[in-house]
């Protein structure tokens, strides 16, 4: 069971799935998060509060006319500090929505009146997705990149024509010879009564290109078959 990214009374986010009101959505079902304001109805209770800091603050002027400045500096607050209050709460006013996109449309699947609280249920949602797509791509890449060697069971890359593992050809489809097991075959030279040795460098080009013997192996083997051929042909 995976470890949940981000929980709450309303909603678990895991790096698969995301329940939220009750419902599963597999994270790589979602397409984007958003948030949708639904609704500006405003309540009257802060409405009212704006009313009375707003009369405060006005009374208090008469305050300041008649030389009781105490008085009025202390009303004066009270009515800032209600007013403040008043317009927090109007500013805060409406209802939001949580809105992910899947492959069936756009579903409001989440609601609140904090846009605050909404939005970072939304970050956490639209990174996980973002993740989940970013760890699919990566595997599908390796997935084409990659094939098995039907000989050694081994992984290799998709365009490889020897396995790295067991030395199986992919060209000619043949299995290598039991002594591939040890290391690559080096073409031995030939005695002086067989052909010329243009076969034998061929095949030793042939390992040279297909990283199976280093450069100096092939520079010495080469030599050696061109000493062994002056030889026979004095």
């Amino acid at each position: 069971m995976e470890n949940p990214i981000y929980i709450d009374a309303n909603i678990t986010i895991a790096p698969s799935y995301t329940v939220i009101a009750g419902a599963t959505y597999p994270i790589d079902t979602i397409h984007s998060v958003r948030i949708e304001k639904i609704s500006s109805e405003i309540n009257v209770g802060p409405i009212a509060v704006c009313v009375v800091g707003a009369s405060m603050a006005l009374f208090s002027i008469g305050g300041f006319r008649n030389a009781d400045t105490a008085a009025a500096t202390v009303v004066l607050m009270i009515g800032a500090v209600l007013l403040a209050l008043g317009a927090r709460k109007l500013g805060r006013g409406g209802k939001y929505a949580l809105v992910v996109s899947t492959s069936s449309g756009e579903q409001k699947i989440l609601f609140g009146r904090r846009y605050d609280q909404l939005d970072m249920i939304r970050h956490v949602l639209g990174n996980t997705v973002i993740s989940a797509r970013e760890n699919a791509l990566v595997q599908r890449l390796s997935d084409d990149d990659a094939k098995p060697c039907p000989r050694c069971a081994e992984t290799i890359k998709a365009n490889a024509m020897v396995c790295r593992f067991c030395g199986h050809d992919f060209a000619i489809g043949k299995k290598p010879d039991a002594s591939l097991s040890s290391g690559p075959s080096i073409p031995a030279p030939r005695q002086a009564d067989e052909p010329d040795v243009a076969d034998q460098l061929r095949d030793l080009k042939v390992l040279l290109n297909k990283d199976l013997i280093t450069k100096a192996e092939y520079e010495e083997h080469r030599r050696t078959l061109l000493l062994e051929s002056f030889k026979a042909h004095p």
